[in-house]
Order: structure tokens, then sequence, then C-alpha cells
């Protein structure tokens, strides 16, 4: 199979290579198609700069777009639509803002259906239906999750025959480190010597920051011996201001520590100097976070909704997302029993090594070829 396809060039065609959930997949996405097809395109939509750079090995080449004042994102992606075709063979969408793009065959990920959900802008619920028109259009669709791929078809009417399940990939980077070998984050980052809570991920209200610091609020009802670690950015003003009210209220500012644009080198040894890994998000069309807790050896505590019980299976505790005394309940739980934590961090580490792929699946490169044969 691999001989029929590897002589084709692909494309691979994202505006996030970073370091947020879609970030990850684009460039791990690309990193695998590399192994798979001898020539390997990968454009980044540079939103913020009004450019396009292609980069073909290790030569890169820069468009620049006439700048737009307060050009939003999506306005940026429609005119740079007609760019591509002529490129590849076959085309990538890491995202489906990017769907948009008129290229042919093409295969776009579909990592969620937030904005249909839990939508937190007018435009999102203004464009939504456009947007995921051209997802509609792909000749494949890539989901993270059975949960989005039930999305799909109950709220989209997306036929299932075009859809494909391809679990996010996680990186080898992601993996236990000693705790010696992370002390150097409590100098660095003025941390203290306490356990320590970990979240990680925005303060948009799907995310739920509030059920984690009334969690941690629980907790120092029973023991002072705590610190919660937050990592991620704001979302907003609007949501930052709520989260520092909150923890105003709640009498929590030296229990809380608040951290953002932290390398990339150094979320496993955050992840590894965690006692647990609070994530009670109300929806999430994989949940990058769980994953990478659970590889770095954190036992965690999550939701039971979307596609969270789908990714953590029997290696984490799962419980209704407004739940917080179950949440404070099964967060001490692993802080005061040590046995406990060890077989959670056991199952962990040996459910995060189902997504350490190595290669595209069979069934997606046999797709590919009935896309070619079209």
């Amino acid at each position: 199979m691999k001989n029929n396809i590897i002589n084709k060039t692909a494309v691979v065609i994202s505006s996030e290579f970073e370091k947020s959930g879609i970030g990850k997949y684009s460039q791990n996405l690309y990193n695998l198609i590399k192994k798979e097809f001898r020539w390997t395109i990968k454009i980044f939509l540079n939103c913020k700069k009004s450019c396009v750079e292609i980069y073909k090995g290790e030569k890169v080449e820069y468009i620049y777009l006439k700048k737009i004042p307060f050009e939003p994102a999506y306005l940026f992606q429609w005119r740079c639509r007609n760019m591509f075709n002529g490129l590849g063979d076959i085309y990538f969408i890491t995202n489906v803002k990017n769907a948009l793009i008129n290229v042919k065959p093409k295969i776009v990920t579909c990592h969620d259906l937030i904005i249909f959900k839990y939508p937190r802008r007018i435009w999102e619920i203004l464009m939504r239906n456009y947007m995921y028109t051209h997802v509609k259009k792909a000749d494949l669709i890539l989901c993270d999750s059975k949960s989005t791929s039930r999305d799909l078809e109950k709220i989209l009417r997306v036929n299932l025959n075009k859809v494909i399940l391809s679990y996010l990939i996680i990186n080898k980077n992601y993996s236990q480190k000693k705790k010696k070998e992370c002390r150097f984050l409590i100098n660095k980052y003025a941390l203290s010597n306490s356990k320590k809570i970990l979240f990680v991920g925005s303060e948009e209200p799907r995310k739920n920051i509030p059920i984690v610091l009334k969690t941690l609020k629980g907790i120092l009802n029973e023991t002072e011996d705590i610190e919660l670690i937050k990592i991620g950015s704001a979302c907003s003003s609007t949501s930052r201001k709520n989260t520092l009210d909150l923890i105003k209220s709640l009498k929590l500012k030296n229990k809380v520590r608040i951290l953002e644009n932290i390398p990339e080198r150094e979320m496993p040894y955050f992840y590894s100097l965690a006692d647990v890994f609070v994530f009670p998000s109300k929806y999430e069309g994989f949940g990058y976070p769980v994953l990478e807790a659970m590889a770095c050896g954190c036992p965690v505590v999550t939701s039971d909704n979307s596609s969270l019980p789908e990714i953590v299976g029997d290696a984490a505790f799962k419980l209704n997302c407004m739940d917080i005394n179950g949440f404070v309940k099964k967060t001490l739980e692993i802080l005061n029993n040590k046995k406990l934590a060890k077989r959670m961090k056991e199952k962990g580490i040996k459910q995060a090594k189902k997504f350490k792929m190595q290669k595209l699946s069979d069934d997606i490169l046999n797709k590919i070829n009935q896309i070619r044969r079209k």
C-alpha cells in the first residue's frame, strides 16, 4: 500500500503549528505524513503577520498579503483560499477553520463541535454553519474521538462513511520525570514545597475553572499543605477578572499560582511534579492535557462527559463536571493514599501509550488510496 502513495506530494495546511492542542496535532500529523509520502509540504497561515509560510524541506517561501486593520483570522484564511491548488496531490487541513481552502482532494480534521455547543463570540454563531459546510464537502474527515464522530452525525448529519477515527498523537517527550529532576521549577517559578494540584487550560467558561478553585477550597478544609498551579492563558480579560475575583472571594490568594507562556519543554516536568491533575471540563473534543498528565505519571480526576472517558479509560476518576464534593473527595483520596496514587500512575502511563502512534493507520492510508482512485 505504501508504495502506491510514496511518490506523491502531500500538503499539510494549518494556522497553528504551536503548543496549543491543535498546534501539537498539526505538527505531529506533519511528522507522520513525512514518513508515508516522498514529498511533504507544510503551509502555515500566519494570520498575525498576514503572511503565508510555505515549507518545502529546508526551503521556506513567504507570501505577504496586504494587511487589513483588525482583520479577523477567518477573513485572512478566506483571502488565502485559492492560493494552493497544484502544490500537491493530496491536502491535509488540520482544523475546520481552514476548511474553506479550495483544494482537491481534501482531508479535514474535525477536533470538536465546540462552537455549536459552547460558542464564545457572536461571530462563531454566525459563521459556524458556513464553516462546517466546507467540512461536509471534504473527501475525508478525520476525528479525534468517537465523541466528535457522534456529534458530526447528530448535529451536522455528516455521512459517517467518510469519517474515520484518528486519535491525537502525544509527543514522546511527555514521560514521567523523577521528582528531583523537577525541583528546578520550584525555584524558577517561586513555588511552595506543598503538595500540588495542577490544572492546564484557559479560563474560558467551558474549562470550568471555578470547580477547580472550589475543589481547592474544599481540600483546604482538610489540609493546608496544598497549592494549585494553573497553567494557561486567560482567554479574555473578562475571564481573568472573573477568576481573580473568585480567588479573592474564596480567600485562596496565597494558594494559587497562575502561570502563562510556559516553554513546551518544561510541561512534562510540571505534570511530573504535580501530585494530582484536576480537569473538570464541560466539553472536550479530545482533551490533550489529561493525556499528557497520564503520560507523565500524574493521577487524573476529570469529567465524565464528551471524549474524556474515552481518552482516560479506567486510568482516572471520572465525575460529573459540576460535582464539587466528588472532586474534593477523589482528589483527597489520591493525595492521602500513596498506594492508590501509585496504581493510578501506572494505569495512566499504560493508557497514554496507546496514543504514541508511530505511523498513519492503515485505515487512513486505505481511505487515501480510495480517494485517489475516484
